[in-house]
């Protein structure tokens, strides 16, 4: 899977969790709490979401400092590349 593809995929989740505002686009840079309005809960459900979506399971340990999109898209692509693939 490529990493557009995986961005694609966590902002269609953030999307479907919380209302975003027309003009903010989710992208790579995006951060979770400045600019999407996330706090901890909402990491934790939205790393959920993602981990059932691409049928994976990330450490939480490999979370730490994960702060953008960006970030959790390279944890959810080593994952993916380990486990063998997403659905």
């Amino acid at each position: 899977m490529k990493p557009n593809e995986v961005v694609g995929r966590i902002a269609a989740s953030v999307k479907s969790m919380k209302w975003v505002p027309d003009h903010v686009r989710v992208e790579a840079s995006s951060r979770f709490a400045e600019d999407l309005g996330f706090d901890d809960l909402d990491r934790v459900e939205l790393v959920m979401t993602v981990e059932e979506d691409l049928g994976i399971q990330i450490p939480e340990k490999d979370l730490e400092g994960v702060e953008t999109v960006g970030k959790l898209a390279d944890c959810c692509i080593r994952r993916l590349a380990m486990e063998g693939g997403a659905r």
